[in-house]
């Protein structure tokens, strides 16, 4: 019984600690862009209830969390995000703080 309690408490711990890696075995799925619009901001914030807005680069805007699990993926970038409401667990690395506005709109 002690055993099988063991087992299972490794099997969850090793599901979420590679829930994020990149299966290449060079760290975690990173993204980067810049801070959302005022549109983007105000929909995450106010109509979500979220940290902030991201403007992936080569993609649209993403709401998202400030997350301290992708603080080393992101290599100090600034600030490190993940996506809120969805599967997808890839840091988000920018030099913008997602609570915040886009200087360039």
């Amino acid at each position: 019984m002690y055993s099988s309690i063991i087992a299972i408490a490794t099997l969850a711990l090793a599901s979420s600690v590679s829930a994020g890696w990149n299966g290449r075995g060079n760290g975690w799925r990173t993204d980067t862009g810049t801070s959302c619009c005022w549109q983007g901001l105000r929909h995450c914030q106010q109509d979500q209830g979220d940290w902030g807005c991201v403007q992936i680069n080569g993609g649209g805007p993403n709401c998202v969390r400030q997350t301290r699990e992708c603080d080393d993926a992101c290599g100090g970038s600034g600030y490190a995000y993940q996506r809120t409401r969805s599967n997808d667990d890839t840091c988000i690395c920018t030099y913008d703080d997602a609570s915040q506005q886009a200087d360039r709109c």
